[in-house]
């Protein structure tokens, strides 16, 4: 139940090394999208027999629609973060 953090963090560990190799700039809000993407596909992976609206994705694609939910969320989340700090 706990890979789905695992694998997550590797994904935002390759991708701030390759922000870092090509020399673009890394925000201090880089890590959003990845770790709240790694808490809803656990908490999708533990309440994947309840389903979404009563319609059982099962153990393997609940968790990957949230974690499109929650990359999805993130980014809003980041985008809005970074706008108010350079609007300050």
């Amino acid at each position: 139940m706990f890979y789905p953090c695992v694998y997550l963090f590797a994904m935002w560990d390759g991708y701030r090394d390759a922000l870092i190799l090509s020399n673009q700039n890394v925000s201090s809000y880089q890590f959003l999208p990845f770790v709240l993407s790694a808490y809803l596909s656990t908490i999708g992976l533990i309440y994947s027999d309840l389903g979404i609206f009563h319609i059982t994705f099962g153990p393997v694609f609940q968790p990957l629609i949230s974690i499109a939910i929650g990359l999805t969320i993130g980014f809003l989340i980041q985008r809005w973060l970074i706008q108010k700090e350079h609007s300050t």
